[in-house]
């Protein structure tokens, strides 16, 4: 089936005519100028900060204007970005819903013919996908000759600074890495919660020092998930995923991985929002603790941990009233917006108004 797509620009307006994913030819306005043009394959700027924006959560409520924060510190950083999502009806849900800023706009899926055997050495068959869609990520950097890049799950986090703020942390984040020769680089969204026994990706920053065909042929026939879930999960299942195997090539000192929090930052995870995790869904570091305000308010003393050991805290020069302000701003909007439709139903004409109208 052939259908026209509507792409809103911040100058302009983009339209694709496609037939189902693939994008036939495309034309529009942007700064003025009209063009018409075969949807030839866009090149990444390596001379740009690369991020690959993974997003594949139907939950638009939280998956859009996650994506749409993370769209603005790509414009903040001067960075540039590939979309990574593998289901067709939210692809169409984005591009009509989301403002982009130009129509460089680059979408690419899952490679899931890739690495089958060592996937399934290493995730449950619920996290086969998930691991497909970071490993695409690493083989398209691989062959597109991109050194390092940010790999974001960016339907379900969000960190709660100004754009500006975000882009000048994550630009010391990518420095220290760079320093320390890290594989990888990742936020403390679980690190600590799991004292230490557990890194994961979420936002990570990563250079390719080792190809992901090297990575996997580790996992060997999958005998190491058995004693991976006894000592760390302490489950008879072998409910692992990727993370769970970067965590053992991380213990057996095969790769080189970090994890960080930037001081003072409100951060959120929506995506385990759930009756397990939900406790820490918020979550901000301060002082080598990390505070969780939502657990804080059903037990105070529950309300905070030690972060862990190896977790390196970045004082990037934000406050904690800063980001709580920021904080404010977005989860309370809705809040202040039943505010004043109270009010403003107190008036006497707009009551009256109803009044008169519900005599009819």
């Amino acid at each position: 089936m052939i259908y026209r797509i509507k792409i809103k620009l911040q100058n302009g307006v983009l339209y694709q005519l496609r037939l189902g994913r693939l994008t036939l030819f495309e034309y529009g306005r942007e700064n003025g100028k009209v063009f018409l043009r075969l949807p030839l394959r866009k090149k990444p700027q390596l001379d740009k900060p690369i991020f690959y924006l993974k997003i594949n959560s139907r939950m638009y409520k939280i998956s859009i204007p996650c994506l749409e924060f993370w769209l603005s510190v790509v414009k903040e950083m001067k960075g540039d970005f590939y979309l990574l999502c593998d289901d067709a009806i939210l692809e169409r849900h984005i591009l009509r819903n989301v403002r982009f800023e130009n129509s460089d706009i680059k979408i690419i899926h899952s490679k899931r013919g890739n690495f089958k055997k060592q996937v399934s050495n290493i995730c449950s068959k619920r996290w086969k996908n998930a691991a497909f869609a970071h490993i695409s990520v690493y083989l398209h950097a691989q062959q597109n000759k991109i050194s390092e890049f940010w790999n974001i799950d960016a339907d379900d986090t969000m960190i709660f600074a100004s754009p500006a703020d975000v882009a000048s942390s994550l630009t010391k984040v990518a420095s220290y890495a760079r320093d320390n020769n890290l594989d990888a680089f990742s936020w403390d969204m679980h690190r600590s919660s799991f004292y230490g026994l557990y890194w994961t990706f979420g936002v990570t920053f990563t250079k390719l020092n080792k190809t992901i065909g090297s990575i996997l042929k580790q996992a060997g026939n999958g005998a190491w998930r058995k004693i991976y879930s006894s000592c760390i999960l302490e489950s008879e299942g072998l409910d692992t995923n990727l993370d769970c195997f970067f965590s053992y090539l991380l213990d057996k000192g095969q790769l080189k991985l970090g994890t960080f929090n930037i001081e003072n930052v409100y951060f959120m995870h929506w995506g385990i929002a759930n009756f397990l995790e939900y406790f820490k869904t918020l979550q901000v570091v301060q002082g080598k603790k990390m505070y969780y305000p939502i657990s804080e308010c059903i037990d105070e003393n529950m309300g905070y941990i030690s972060c862990a050991k190896d977790v390196i805290c970045l004082d990037c020069g934000i406050s904690k009233q800063k980001s709580q302000q920021v904080l404010q701003d977005k989860l309370h909007a809705y809040f202040k917006r039943l505010i004043y439709l109270a009010k403003h139903f107190e008036q006497p004409s707009v009551k009256e108004s109803y009044k008169n109208f519900l005599k009819q």
